[in-house]
């Protein structure tokens, strides 16, 4: 669970809760692009990175920054050499 700081059309913040993080991958030869939505479909924020293994290691910190990951989808094949390519738990 992760507390998320929103500043409303009035200009004050609100905190809110976020349970889980849910995150779609686009991929590309030379980059990925990630998306995090909350448990609601709500969009989080998104992240480009290169396909390299420190733009993987990149990828899965943002996206902890948000809460728990419950699961990831997309062209989540990381077209990478498994040598770079992060350990991911099956979904």
């Amino acid at each position: 669970m992760t507390m998320a700081s929103k500043r409303n059309y009035r200009g004050e913040y609100s905190v809110e809760v976020i349970e889980e993080v849910v995150l779609g991958v686009d991929t590309h030869l030379d980059a990925h692009v990630a998306v995090a939505l909350d448990g609601l479909g709500r969009h989080l924020g998104e992240l480009a990175v290169p396909t390299t293994k420190k733009g993987y290691e990149n990828l899965l910190s943002w996206a902890d920054g948000f809460g728990q990951v419950r699961c990831a989808g997309g062209a989540l094949a990381w077209r990478a050499p498994a040598a770079t390519a992060p350990d991911l738990p099956a979904t």
